[in-house]
């Protein structure tokens, strides 16, 4: 909240245009980190469990990418 176009071209070193051209908006943006970033996270922590807590855990983290809006806010 509070970040533009401009504040980030200017710490990324390039123009509003050029980003304009990737993302249409700073939420965009969010939405295109919270793929790149959250996404993956099932993936990853699934194999980290043990066989019998995979449903468990892969429903909550589901659930968790789902509400990526809900985070954005949280953070």
């Amino acid at each position: 909240e509070g970040v533009s176009m401009a504040d980030i071209a200017e710490r990324l070193g390039t123009s509003r245009p050029t980003i304009y051209g990737y993302f249409a908006s700073t939420e965009t943006i969010l939405d295109a980190l919270f793929e790149d970033r959250l996404v993956p996270v099932p993936r990853r922590i699934i194999g980290m469990l043990p066989k019998d807590q995979y449903l468990n855990y892969h429903f909550l983290l589901e659930a968790l990418v789902k509400e990526k809006e809900a985070l954005a806010l949280l953070q």
